[in-house]
């Protein structure tokens, strides 16, 4: 038990790392791949679908017709909007805007009924870095919303949560009048009014 839990840990660090590294020296690591796959078989299609890097993409999401695909890049704080079309029976993605973002976000979803996009909100890199070594350092963390009004993009701030009863909010969603918020690191999810 005590060999599984080193390597977690080692592995753990690694993980770390390898978003530290490229955040530090602007490297940019990460791409959009689009994948095809039969139902009849085991095999694949998948090429790059876009030559632009992310220095950590994490995060996809697309519009109610599938038409508009939106890459989140939090170590960039940015979420890059692309065109979708096919060219003879191959996917192209056609660049439209960079949306520069007021904070760090992890997962985003696009909500069809209100034609936004929902974001669980990493505002504090600090207390990341801490939980990192420190499990019982808890992750602020919240929900945004990004909206296009007339041309152009905003980022309501809808809710923030000290980590003291979920650490590091990676998604949120809204229920009704309720904001759903989730965590890699939590079997279950906590509901805010």
């Amino acid at each position: 038990m005590k060999y599984y839990l080193n390597i977690h840990r080692r592995k753990e660090k690694v993980a770390v790392l390898n978003h530290i590294v490229p955040f530090i020296f602007g490297i940019k690591w990460t791409y959009v791949i689009h994948c095809k796959w039969d139902l009849h078989s085991v095999e694949s299609n998948c090429e790059i679908a876009t030559n632009e890097r992310f220095l950590g993409a994490n995060g996809l999401t697309l519009n109610k017709h599938r038409t508009k695909l939106f890459v989140n890049d939090p170590l960039a704080k940015t979420v890059t909007l692309y065109t979708i079309t096919d060219q003879g029976g191959k996917t192209v993605l056609r660049k439209e805007e960079i949306i520069e973002l007021p904070m760090v976000v992890d997962n985003i979803e696009y909500d069809h009924d209100g034609n936004e996009i929902w974001m669980g909100t990493l505002p504090d890199l600090t207390s990341v870095m801490q939980h990192s070594g420190n499990k019982s350092v808890p992750v602020p963390g919240g929900f945004a919303v990004l909206r296009n009004v007339d041309g152009q993009w905003s980022v309501e701030d809808v809710l923030e949560h000290d980590g003291s009863k979920l650490s590091q909010i990676s998604a949120g969603a809204r229920y009704g009048s309720r904001i759903i918020l989730g965590s890699p690191y939590s079997d279950g999810i906590l509901i805010c009014n």
